[in-house]
């Protein structure tokens, strides 16, 4: 699950990005705009400010007991506490890319999505497993090519934030 939502994001981001607007090239930026697809994004000024965590599991393990201890272990990643600048101002999504953006987004670029193109295909959720015989002991399957953007083992309409994507570089 956590590949499916680092994807998302580094797709939304990088998408959100490529719209951005120079305030400086602009002048004055508006505080929000809407490009081709109908995607709304908003101004995020340049500035600073503190990303990350430094509290160790057996506080967030005792603050958060609904949840198993392996889960407050995985957030070491948040670590180290740092400041983070940013330098330019830039625009970013206001909402989650949806599939019927994304798709709209396929059709305008010629864009052939990673698991696609390469036959690998994506992540997806079997909703007749076996708790038996899944190799993960859940419904999330691993890349298989029956799973896309457009196939994440469930029905998705074009309002609903897309997954499985991933974007060159």
């Amino acid at each position: 699950m956590r590949y499916l939502l680092a994807v998302t994001l580094s797709f939304i981001v990088s998408v959100l990005l490529s719209a951005s607007v120079s305030a400086a090239d602009h002048g004055v930026a508006p505080a929000a705009i809407e490009n081709t697809l109908g995607m709304k994004f908003v101004l995020v000024p340049a500035g600073e400010f503190v990303m990350g965590s430094d509290e160790p599991p057996d506080v967030l393990s005792k603050a958060y007991t609904q949840y198993e201890r392996r889960r407050a272990e995985e957030l070491g990643e948040e670590a180290p506490v740092h400041r983070v600048r940013i330098t330019q101002p830039f625009y970013l999504g206001q909402f989650e890319v949806s599939v019927g953006q994304f798709r709209k987004f396929l059709e305008a670029s010629g864009y052939i999505p990673e698991p696609v193109a390469d036959g690998t295909g994506a992540y997806g959720y079997n909703t007749d497993y076996d708790a038996v015989k899944s190799v993960s002991g859940d419904a999330f399957e691993g890349r298989d090519p029956k799973y896309s953007w457009h196939n994440p083992g469930f029905v998705q309409g074009d309002d609903h934030p897309v997954l499985n994507v991933t974007v060159p570089f």
